[in-house]
């Protein structure tokens, strides 16, 4: 990949998040997110890879 299609797709991921970042606050913002406290979604996600491994 040349160096100039290598910045362009940076680009363009870039601005993918912008859009996927923008969309979240909007929902925390407005109530419409499901917000999980962090030790809560750390045990969460403990289980569901614990389970991966049986």
């Amino acid at each position: 990949m040349s160096p100039t299609r290598r910045i362009l797709r940076n680009l363009e991921i870039d601005a993918a998040w912008d859009e996927v970042l923008d969309r979240r606050v909007a929902e925390v913002v407005n109530g419409t997110a499901a917000l999980v406290d962090g030790p809560d979604s750390l045990a969460q996600i403990r289980t569901e890879l614990a389970a991966r491994h049986k």
